[in-house]
């Protein structure tokens, strides 16, 4: 008998259960970050912070009005941030084309 293919692990599934049993806060997975839209995983800077961030939830306080921003670290620990204090996306470099000089 084959063995049974694993189903495929989803690693937001805590991110998404993470604020569930929390009446008060509310996560959002989609942020709007001057005209990029943030979804788990894009990585981010952050003003007077070294190193890039990986986004993971919105979060909102319903009571008190607080919005955060959970993310990780690139290569350490889980961070918040308000969202006033993030500086952009990160986006990957672009190659340039060398130009042949002519003699």
């Amino acid at each position: 008998m084959a063995p049974r293919g694993k189903a495929a692990a989803n690693p937001d599934a805590w991110w998404q259960q993470a604020y569930q049993n929390h009446p008060d806060i509310e996560a959002a997975f989609e942020y709007d970050l001057n005209g990029d839209t943030m979804t788990p995983g894009t990585k981010f800077k952050v003003k007077y912070n070294r190193g890039e961030f990986k986004f993971r939830c919105l979060a909102t306080n319903v009571r008190t009005g607080k919005v955060w921003i959970d993310c990780i670290e690139v290569g350490s620990a889980f961070r918040s941030f308000y969202p006033e204090s993030l500086k952009g996306v990160v986006k990957p470099k672009r190659r340039r084309r060398r130009t042949v000089k002519k003699a």
